[in-house]
């Protein structure tokens, strides 16, 4: 009698979440100075595990992770601040993923059996943290006082999935998908006059995609060529005859391991800061200064390994692609006249 042993499994984590302060409205500050401030913290971690065992064992598991955050610190465009003696925006956002599939079969021991192992994990996640100024023909004056505009982001994606099996047939797959962006921006985008004026976006993203496919033909089970031999055998002695054959088993039998791993991260990291063009900035008791700092780390790794017995059939394929893209950028668009003690 033959065993059958089948796993499946399945995780979906969907986030969609805004943390925002946002003026809309009119503000009569008088001498008191405006701050808006906004700070999101996340961790997302989703897992799918199956395993199964037998004769025929298939095990398969699917985890998926989609998450879009935005924390937002903005004067919106139909926003104004009348007076004050300063305004700051602060805008902090702190997103951490992580994605695991694990898809592992082997056999019952008895050799020779079948066992496909799979897993399929794939991340989709989009993370904003901005501090921004809209536009409005209402400008902002706030007289010797400071108007800043800060974003800080964080990211970090890690997205894995393991398909390991063993067995005197073995095949091991496995798919990692890793779709992420991370971005930290501050813009200007209206008159301000104010003593000193500050944009400044620090990000760094980190997005990780790992897929390994492990195939281990079984020795207890022997070769397909060992099987052929022992069955003929077997059948003379039965029969009293004395068959062979010359025909050799190097693919359609026992002893062959198949592993395919295949890993794709596709991110971005993004720090921007930029003042609109057509506008008139005056710091007239300071500088005024884009700062931006961005630090990204991305990768892809494929995994495919492949053992089987002497004699057997062994294949191992791994494939990785890595795609990053990271732009730091401070722009002072054309069109802007700025009149301040210095510009950086």
């Amino acid at each position: 009698a033959t065993d059958t042993g089948v796993a499946g499994s399945f995780a979906l984590n969907f986030v969609d979440s805004d943390t925002t302060s946002t003026l809309s409205g009119t503000v009569n500050a008088g001498s008191n100075a405006v701050s808006l401030t906004a700070a999101s913290t996340s961790t997302s971690d989703v897992s799918a595990t199956a395993s199964a065992t037998g004769d025929t064992g298939v095990g398969a598991s699917v985890a998926i992770n989609i998450t879009d955050q935005l924390a937002s610190a903005a004067i919106a465009d139909s926003g104004v601040v009348s007076g004050g003696s300063g305004l700051t925006l602060n805008a902090t956002g702190s997103h951490e993923n992580t994605t695991m599939a694990k898809g592992g079969a082997g056999d019952n021991g008895s050799g020779g059996a079948t066992s496909v192992g799979g897993a399929f994990a794939i991340t989709v996640a989009d993370h904003v943290t901005d501090a921004s100024i809209g536009a409005n023909a209402t400008g902002i004056n706030v007289g010797a006082g400071l108007v800043s505009a800060t974003a800080t982001h964080h990211g970090k994606t890690t997205t894995t999935a393991d398909g390991t099996a063993t067995g005197g047939t073995a095949v091991g797959a496995s798919i990692t998908l890793a779709f992420v962006d991370d971005t930290a921006d501050a813009s200007l985008a209206r008159n301000v006059t104010a003593g000193s004026v500050s944009l400044a976006a620090h990000g760094d993203g980190a997005s990780t995609a790992t897929s390994k496919a492990s195939a281990m033909g079984e020795s207890s089970g022997g070769s397909a060529n060992d099987q052929k031999d022992s069955t003929t055998g077997l059948a003379n002695q039965k029969s009293g005859k004395g068959d062979s054959s010359s025909q050799t088993a190097s693919q359609g039998g026992s002893d062959i391991s198949v592993a395919a791993a295949f890993a794709l991260n596709d991110s971005t990291s993004t720090a921007q800061a930029d003042i609109a063009g057509g506008l008139s900035i005056t710091a007239n008791a300071g500088d005024v200064s884009l700062i931006t700092s961005n630090n990204m780390d991305s990768a892809a790794t494929g995994d495919g390994s492949s053992a089987t017995t002497a004699g057997g059939t062994s294949v191992g394929i791994g494939v990785a692609i890595n795609v990053a893209e990271m732009t730091n950028s401070a722009t002072v668009m054309a069109g802007t006249d700025v009149i301040a003690q210095g510009l950086t």
